[in-house]
């Protein structure tokens, strides 16, 4: 991948009880997200050791694309029911550092 601006590495850990659930609403979010411009990637994770924790990395053309995403219908109602399956999440919001080795900058 190249050409990207802003970069997400989300997470999530579900209640237990709703870490199935939380893929499946995840892997739906993550068929949609993937048709809107500028989303460049967007992939869910589960961790191998602990699995009701969940990561995603996202990466967008721009940031304006990033923002897009975020006021879909669908992006709120994601957010509106993420309490229901969670026990807590963190977030970072990232930026691509260059470097000499183009290598270095691409996902």
């Amino acid at each position: 991948m190249s050409n990207y601006d802003t970069v997400i590495v989300a997470e999530v850990w579900a209640k237990p009880e709703e870490a199935d659930h939380l893929e499946r609403v995840l892997r739906e979010h993550t068929d949609r997200t993937l048709e809107e411009p500028g989303v460049l990637l967007f992939a869910v994770h589960r961790d191998r050791e602990d699995p009701t924790h969940f990561a995603v990395i996202e990466a967008y053309e721009s940031y304006d694309a990033l923002e897009v995403h975020r006021g879909t219908e669908r992006y709120q109602a994601l957010m509106a029911s993420l309490p229901e399956m969670m026990d807590r999440r963190a977030r970072m919001e990232l930026e691509p550092v260059p470097a000499t080795d183009p290598r270095s900058t691409v996902l």
